[in-house]
């Protein structure tokens, strides 16, 4: 693939400085395949008559897709076959900012009504079919932590399932301490695992799923350490 046009993505999410986004412009008029990308997914994406308002996607989860997008198209070049063409990279790439568009969008709908199905059928890269079969908002539980926001989503991928979790804005933990999810069902508690922010207190955490696991809510607590079998801390932030 030609350097410039490994640039189209970076280009249709904004993500190009001005320089890098006028030498694009002028790429875009002498090669023809990336036009022809640029145009498809145009079409593509006002297609999608959504009844809703479209909420700003946080930068933050906008560059996790997009990486995820990525890391997941350098897997499946990893093993190329000959009859690979160029035409074929800029499609797993097309589909790739397709399922991104499309996700995100439905994802910050008009008041935070997350639809409980979507992006069914989608098959990424024509490797493990994907689908979101659900999607709920995380708030902070105490007001003065108002800023603490994050979203949770559960994929199908083939016959597995993952609860990704991802939340913004969290207070600076201290010494040994870490974050820990729990599912709750029924006054049960399930551990769904632990994780530290960065720096700029974004948190993500993975969880794989049972094929019969389910949960109602989702709870996020302080505890002193990594052993907690049931919660010793404070919760900070949950489902409900």
């Amino acid at each position: 693939m030609e350097g410039n046009c490994r640039n189209l993505l970076l280009f249709m999410t904004g993500e190009l400085n001005e320089k890098e986004n006028q030498k694009f412009i002028k790429h875009l008029k002498k090669c023809k395949l990336c036009s022809e990308e640029l145009e498809e997914m145009n079409d593509a994406w006002n297609a999608l008559q959504w009844d809703f308002e479209e909420k700003k996607v946080p930068h933050s989860l906008k560059k996790g897709v997009m990486d995820y997008v990525f890391k997941r198209n350098r897997n499946a070049i990893r093993k190329p076959k000959h009859s690979y063409t160029l035409k074929n990279q800029f499609s797993l790439l097309a589909r790739g900012l397709l399922i991104f568009l499309t996700a995100t969008s439905l994802l910050f709908a008009l008041d935070n009504h997350f639809p409980q199905s979507f992006l069914t059928g989608i098959q990424p890269y024509n490797t493990v079919p994907s689908q979101v079969l659900n999607t709920m908002m995380i708030q902070a539980s105490d007001v003065t932590n108002n800023q603490l926001t994050g979203y949770a989503a559960v994929i199908q991928e083939g016959q597995s399932k993952k609860l990704i979790v991802q939340v913004e804005n969290m207070p600076k933990l201290k010494g040994s301490e870490v974050y820990q999810v729990w599912l709750l069902k029924d006054g049960e508690r399930e551990n769904a695992g632990i994780f530290k922010p960065n720096e700029n207190g974004t948190g993500i955490l993975s969880f794989p799923l049972k094929k019969e696991g389910q949960f109602d809510q989702i709870g996020i607590t302080t505890e002193p350490d990594e052993t907690s079998l049931q919660p010793r801390g404070k919760k900070i932030a949950g489902t409900g």
